[in-house]
């Protein structure tokens, strides 16, 4: 009998929509889950009897048997929502609603997972990484994170003024329902060191500036890397964050070294992870450094522009897991 594989995410998720079409044009089962629908819209059940445990969820007008999924791919799943609750009640309403979805996927301990959430939630420490990235092999560049201001003014004086502030999480701020700021990465000059005083009201991550030729994006599907570089330095403002995506900047297929292949495989695989965004610089002297990994990155923007097969991978790696896992 062939598995289920059961996507966990959120409606406007143009990467689940893009993996759940390709899987159901190959007839493979698939079942799609918006955890933000429950309890209001949908519902769970969990049987647990002395040496029986049965676990089903209602998805719409159709009900998922959890003992007929073989993986899970835990996307990016918005909580479980009450969002007509008066606040305490509210609180306390979801709380229980994500304790017991949370609980339930939990107990499906025998699906293949990409990722566990839990391995997930630990991965996404950027403090913790740079440690990680130099265990897996990588080099790291010189980082504080402090809200002690004295601290900040002395790593700034080292570095002789060539350093950056980052984000330690998401670096988008919801203003109100309409208006969404970011904040990507930002080089401190003069004006902003005067004001490191108000570092004390929240832990900043200040970083060495590094030069760099390319920056590169490897995405790890299971066992394969697909590398890809992107050269924004044509730009304004992408070539301190690329993310900006500024006209002007280029996307290429990237080939890595093996050494640094081999990093990238190493450091998803000591996280217990089975798909990795890895962000690097390729320095002007030829050397790569780790920036940071997100466990559940966005790729298919890579794929996009560079025609890197990552939907295809992400696929097999659902449906054939004992041929792509990371191991």
């Amino acid at each position: 009998m062939t598995k289920t594989v059961l996507v966990l995410t959120s409606a406007d998720d143009v990467h689940a929509d893009i993996v759940c079409a390709v899987m159901a044009g190959q007839s493979s089962p698939v079942a799609r889950f918006h955890p933000e629908t429950f309890p209001l819209s949908a519902s769970l059940t969990a049987d647990i009897r002395p040496g029986a445990f049965k676990a089903a969820l209602r998805i719409e007008h159709d009900l998922l048997d959890l003992t007929t999924v073989g993986s899970i791919w835990y996307r990016r799943p918005s909580r479980p929502h009450l969002p007509d609750w008066p606040a305490g009640v509210g609180e306390f309403g979801a709380a229980e609603a994500e304790h017991a979805f949370s609980g339930l996927m939990a107990a499906l301990s025998e699906a293949f997972w990409v990722s566990r959430p839990d391995k997930i939630r630990r991965a996404s420490y950027k403090i913790a990484q740079l440690g990680w990235a130099q265990e897996a092999g990588f080099g790291v560049p010189a980082t504080i994170v402090t809200n002690d201001p004295d601290e900040a003014r002395q790593f700034y004086a080292e570095h002789e003024g060539g350093i950056v502030y980052k984000t330690l999480c998401m670096p988008f701020i919801q203003h109100n329902p309409e208006l969404v700021g970011a904040l990507y990465t930002t080089p401190i000059g003069t004006a902003q060191a005067q004001q490191f005083g108000r570092v004390s009201v929240l832990p900043c991550q200040f970083q060495e500036y590094l030069e760099k030729r390319l920056e590169v994006r490897a995405t790890v599907i299971g066992n394969t890397v697909f590398a890809a570089s992107i050269n924004a330095s044509g730009t304004d403002l992408g070539q301190h964050d690329w993310r900006r995506y500024e006209p002007g900047t280029v996307y290429s297929r990237h080939t890595l070294p093996g050494n640094v292949e081999e990093s990238c495989l190493r450091l998803v695989r000591m996280l217990g992870l089975q798909f990795g965004a890895i962000d690097l610089v390729l320095k002007p002297d030829g050397s790569y450094v780790f920036l940071e990994i997100n466990p559940n990155g966005q790729w298919a923007f890579v794929e996009q522009v560079t025609g890197l097969p990552l939907t295809a991978a992400m696929v097999a790696l659902l449906t054939r897991p004992q041929e792509r896992a990371l191991r």
